[in-house]
């Protein structure tokens, strides 16, 4: 493995890219002092690092993980939310940011890997969504809080989400706001496989070694297949769920959610 490169800071918080033999890339979220939560450098550091792989003619296969082993990622870093999305534009930029951040992993044109220690919720859960199979160990956990913080889960997101586990398995999880244990999350579909926490590292690198070692001008027409296939939707009702998601961005119940997460305290919503 040769050292890795830094984007979004020279350490942690930031993201990591390391070259492996054979083709294997290694995305790593580092931030594990918050549970690998994603700050504003960090989501252009993602960007950047999944743009740094598209650019890579010898990459084969990317595998994304959180560092440590308490989580993958749980999202958006919230103590950022005061200062960068105070206001519907800095909330617009900053979902813009986080977007293309994901995009880029989404569009990667290799087979990306997720590698779940822990926690994956919130934008951590999405980022598992825009990879293309997901080992998760038995005692990871998975959960969307939107409804606890008062904001949206983007449309894009949300249309992989029920991609993914269907639309029962997603209202459960955006109505409730839960926490949903490993075999739930692989009776839904969302975990591609369970592997024992010891054994996962090594699991998920044989897996892409086999992923690398196949053609790749096969494997990237069967992901370009395969994602084409979900790709039809509705104009109008798609415009009508971003306008809905805006408008969380702006709304009293969203600075009433983040207070109260940052002040360890119930919020009482009121819808407006």
């Amino acid at each position: 493995m040769t050292e890795p490169q830094s984007f979004g800071g020279a350490s942690a918080p930031n993201i990591e890219l390391a070259q492996h033999p054979g083709g294997i890339r290694t995305i790593t979220i580092n931030n594990p002092g918050r549970r690998n939560a994603l700050t504003r450098a960090m989501c252009i550091g993602l960007a950047q690092a999944a743009d740094a792989v598209a650019n890579d003619p010898a990459a084969r296969v990317v595998i994304l993980r959180g560092a440590g082993d308490s989580a993958f990622c749980s999202g958006a870093d919230i103590g950022e939310f005061e200062s960068l999305r105070a206001t519907r534009e800095q909330a617009d930029e900053f979902n813009a940011l986080i977007d293309a951040a994901f995009k880029g992993v989404l569009d990667l044109e290799v087979p990306v890997i997720a590698v779940i220690h822990g926690y994956c919720v919130g934008g951590g859960m999405a980022l598992a969504l825009m990879c293309d199979l997901r080992f998760m160990e038995p005692s990871g956990k998975i959960g969307i809080p939107a409804g606890k913080l008062g904001i949206a889960y983007s449309p894009d997101w949300l249309k992989r989400l029920v991609d993914v586990v269907g639309e029962h398995a997603a209202k459960r999880l955006m109505f409730t706001s839960e926490l949903f244990t490993a075999d739930v999350a692989a009776r839904w579909d969302f975990a591609t496989e369970l592997v024992d926490k010891q054994e996962l590292d090594a699991t998920v690198a044989e897996v892409a070694r086999r992923s690398a070692a196949l053609a790749p001008l096969s494997l990237r027409a069967a992901k370009a297949a395969i994602r084409a296939s979900t790709e039809v939707r509705d104009d109008d009702r798609w415009e009508k769920a971003h306008e809905l998601a805006r408008l969380c961005d702006e709304s009293d119940d969203y600075r009433r959610g983040y207070q109260a997460f940052r002040d360890r305290t119930q919020p009482v919503f009121e819808g407006k």
